[in-house]
This record gives structure tokens, sequence and C-alpha cells, in this order.
């Protein structure tokens, strides 16, 4: 009798692995199958993530350019409207020292 019972307690027991087998065998593989699509999109991180870094480094030298460009050019606009000014105030004194012989 005991050992009837110790046959019905193990076939309940492989009947009840058998079926979380068939359970857990469909989530293991998409788990798997999930993780594979993890480390390539790991992968893909890391690789955009470099191209980015060159990226940015690049537009920052470009940025450093144009600043510098920009600079360039605000000076030479400043110089060339002072030196516009100076010469406009020259061929005013002129002008009014022509006038001021005419009048003389």
């Amino acid at each position: 009798m005991k050992s009837t019972k110790s046959f019905n307690t193990l076939e309940t027991k492989e009947s009840w692995y058998t079926w979380r087998e068939k359970l857990l065998g469909p989530l293991e593989e998409t788990l798997d199958d999930n993780i594979l699509k993890l480390q390539r999109d790991e992968r893909y991180i890391h690789q955009f993530s470099e191209d980015m870094d060159g990226m940015i480094a690049d537009s920052k030298e470009h940025i450093q350019e144009m600043e510098n460009k920009m600079s360039e050019i605000i000076t030479k606009r400043n110089t060339d409207y002072k030196e516009r000014k100076s010469t406009m105030d020259q061929l005013q004194e002129e002008e009014k020292n022509q006038e001021w012989v005419k009048l003389n």
C-alpha cells in the first residue's frame, strides 16, 4: 500500500513538473530572445553614443570657429565704423575751415 501511495505521489509530481515545463519552456525561449534583443540594442546604443560623441566634438569645434569669425567681423565692423567716423569728422572740419576761409 505504501509503495502504491509513493508511486501515485511520484506520478503526480511528474505530471506537475511536465505541466510546469510546458508552461515555462516558451517563457524561457521568450526571455532568451529578449536578452539577445537587449544585447543587440546595447551594441546599437553604444555605437550611436560613440558616433554622437564625435559629432558633438565636431560641433563644438565648429561653434568655436563661428564665434571666432563673429568676433573678427564685429571687431572689423567697429574698426571700419571708427575709421569712417574719423574720416567724416575730418571732412566736416575741413568743410568748416573752407567755409570760414570763404567768409573771411
